[in-house]
């Protein structure tokens, strides 16, 4: 307990003397009660999405950024953080989904550039409104420069200054309408390939920077289901060439093309029950594994649990939302619907929440 408030003091003492300097875009604490998304940018910076808004942490010292300050934020609730340097301004750009749209905005080492402003994009108000729903759940950078965002009615694209949706290509297509949670992609060649995860299975669109987008087909039936877990898919990351899907039975995994060949399953007994929210992977190899409601795991390359973590050894709660590793220092940054906690060298340290 006396460990709790001298955590909360520390923080409060830090907030109160970086809002000292008049120019910062601060109108409040930071609410780091529910915590959704995290990114570590290049600086080294933190980067944290909440249900209360954009919380910038640099060195010790916080930073919130609201729809009601100078920020520009499309919403208030941030689902997804990406990044990307744009080649025409020479600027760093941190793209934000939100539950109201989306948001791009210049940032460098002391947070978002508000002298360069940010743009919003909603349903509507950019061609035609092809965002097709301003609940955006999650925003995705490939290796070409497009971007993708996962809303509430389906999967949508922006290239260049161009939108589309599959929807207007293929509109009997199974994923047209498909809410999209998670979105990953590789590139071969001058194709990328993007996967959408849906409550229907993957869906993978074919990206040519010749001839554009060709359609999609649905990992379903031989999809995630045909490992043992399910169709339902929570989370979408690529490492190493490998495909990892985070589903409501556990973790799938797939190599290659085809969509019938090369499915497998990280087969650990503690998570194959578990629905799989996120999950990164550290320098060593190993898998920190957020569940809804069964914590947080660290899982070997030989598929054992190395450490876990839970309400039952100081965790603030079982649901991890997002997990964000810096391996400069052997941090991990955990974001939870109760705090955003700091593990360091395996333990927990530090447990942030609303002040």
């Amino acid at each position: 307990m006396k460990k709790g408030l001298f955590i909360f003091f520390a923080l409060s003492v830090v907030l109160f003397s970086c809002c000292d300097n008049d120019d910062d875009p601060i109108v409040e604490k930071p609410d780091l009660t529910v915590v959704k998304s995290i990114y570590i940018d290049n600086y080294g910076n933190k980067w944290f999405g909440t249900a209360n808004g954009l919380v910038f942490l640099k060195d010790t010292i916080f930073t919130v950024y609201t729809p009601s300050n100078q920020s520009k934020l499309a919403g208030v609730s941030i689902n997804s953080l990406d990044y990307q340097y744009s080649a025409y301004s020479q600027k760093h750009e941190l793209w934000i989904a939100t539950n109201k749209g989306v948001t791009v905005s210049y940032f460098n080492d002391n947070g978002l550039d508000a002298t360069t402003g940010a743009t919003i994009y909603r349903m509507g108000l950019h061609d035609d409104g092809k965002l097709l729903s301003d609940s955006v759940l999650c925003v995705h950078v490939d290796d070409n420069g497009n971007r993708w965002f996962g809303t509430a009615k389906g999967l949508v694209w922006f290239k260049g200054e161009t939108w589309g949706n599959l929807f207007n290509i293929e509109p009997e297509n199974k994923i047209a309408k498909q809410t999209v949670r998670t979105i990953a992609s590789i590139k071969d060649g001058q194709t990328v390939q993007v996967y959408a995860g849906t409550a229907k299975g993957v869906g993978v669109i074919n990206d040519n920077e010749v001839d554009g987008v060709s359609g999609a087909t649905l990992y379903e039936t031989w999809g995630p289901m045909f490992s043992g877990t399910s169709h339902n898919v929570y989370e979408a990351t690529i490492i190493d060439g490998t495909q990892y899907y985070g589903t409501e039975y556990g973790i799938a995994t797939k190599f290659g093309y085809s969509p019938k060949a090369d499915w497998g399953k990280i087969d650990v007994a503690e998570i194959n029950d578990s629905k799989i929210l996120c999950l990164k992977q550290a320098s060593n190899g190993n898998l920190w594994v957020g569940t809804e409601k069964d914590g947080l795991f660290v899982i070997t390359p030989s598929n054992t649990v190395e450490l876990s973590f839970s309400t039952s050894n100081g965790m603030p709660s079982n649901t991890i939302y997002d997990v964000a590793i810096d391996a400069s220092n052997n941090t991990v940054y955990v974001g939870t619907d109760k705090g955003l906690v700091v593990i360091k060298n395996n333990i927990l340290e530090k447990i942030y929440t609303k002040l």
